[in-house]
């Protein structure tokens, strides 16, 4: 995550928070809540004047920015690079502000089966976010003394799950079709609660009546375009996509339909 450079540097290969001392007395720390935030503020203690510090510039990071002790922000670097910061020196330690500012993107068509698209925002997949029942429809004994039961339980959804996303992944610009926001604050000890997913994206989708269950597990899902027939799908209405992990009943691969 955190490694030494040979001209002296340091150079951070894996976002994410994170402590780190270095040869030479250099000290990094770096504060973030990625990947469900986009900033992450470094700190670079005992660092001289022209020190380098490498960051990896993600993939899908294409207008990430930087600003050195308060400066203006700046262009990061090419995604997919390591972007060279020289470092000033400063009395007390260098603070490195990075906003990556990810964009929603989908698979390509073709890529998943039958043409259908998962949905991405920077790191994290999004996937249907469904209503359910639980039910507990058995206990075990188990000997931890801290777990005196093991539960089985049943989940079933109460909301369509069968549905055809309305986008067009042949756009470059999504916005028309998916809206992001953040809906609160993130549960640091439990980062994927599925009570509440800090992050959400906001879609419209068709159910597919012939899109069933097959073996008690939704079936491959029809290909895409789909709803071209008249009748194959029904009416557009607004669905929720949370971080994949935030679900207990996870749809995350849709067919999609441009209307």
């Amino acid at each position: 995550m955190v490694h030494a450079t040979p001209d002296g540097g340091v150079a951070l290969s894996i976002l994410g928070p994170v402590a780190a001392a270095l040869p030479g007395g250099l000290n990094l720390t770096v504060a973030t809540e990625y990947p469900f935030s986009d900033a992450l503020d470094i700190a670079v203690a005992g660092a001289a004047a022209g020190t380098p510090l490498l960051v990896r510039v993600p993939n899908w990071a294409t207008a990430a920015t930087f600003s050195l002790n308060g400066a203006a922000a700046q262009p990061l670097g090419p995604n997919g690079t390591m972007a060279r910061i020289v470092l000033a020196g400063a009395a007390g330690g260098d603070a490195v502000h990075v906003e990556l500012n990810p964009a929603i993107f989908v698979d390509s068509v073709g890529v998943l089966y039958n043409g259908a698209v998962t949905v991405h925002r920077g790191a994290l997949v999004f996937g249907l976010s469904l209503g359910e029942t639980v039910n507990v429809t058995g206990t075990h004994e188990c000997p931890a003394a801290d777990h005196p039961l093991v539960a089985d339980y049943s989940i079933n959804s109460t909301t369509p799950w069968n549905v055809a996303l309305v986008l067009d992944p042949s756009k470059s610009d999504l916005t028309p079709f998916l809206t992001f926001s953040r809906t609160g604050a993130l549960n640091s000890t439990q980062p994927f609660d599925h009570a509440a997913p800090p992050l959400q994206i906001a879609a419209m989708a068709r159910v597919i009546p012939a899109w069933v269950l097959e073996h008690g597990a939704a079936a491959a899902p029809p290909g895409s375009p789909a709803c071209a027939a008249p009748g194959a799908c029904g009416d557009a209405f607004p669905v929720t996509l949370v971080p994949f992990g935030m679900q207990h009943l996870r749809m995350s691969v849709l067919p999609w339909t441009p209307t």
